[in-house]
């Protein structure tokens, strides 16, 4: 998260990849993967790859939406892309 921070974006996306990469294999390890994919998901956005910045926010679990950074980060690819009815589906329930 730090590299994003700084905007070494290339740092974000690889540390992001190696932490998604080191818990795929454990089913167990699906909660560990949402940070990742956030972060990623913020550096592509940040440098401009929308499609894959979407590609990223999409694969964290359904009860990850409460974090409301990764709901808002996908609010706005979105918004990027015009669509303005998908940011609802990613809403908290109240």
């Amino acid at each position: 998260m730090s590299a994003v921070r700084l905007r070494r974006l290339d740092l974000a996306i690889e540390l992001s990849t190696f932490s998604i990469e080191c818990t795929k294999e454990n089913r167990n390890d699906e909660d560990k993967r949402s940070l990742p994919y956030r972060v990623r998901g913020e550096a592509h956005m940040l440098g401009g790859d929308w499609d894959k910045a979407q590609a990223d926010l999409t694969q964290a679990p359904p009860w990850a939406w409460a974090n409301g950074v990764a709901n808002w980060l996908l609010g706005r690819v979105h918004h990027h892309f015009g669509d303005g009815k998908q940011p609802k589906r990613h809403q908290h329930p109240r």
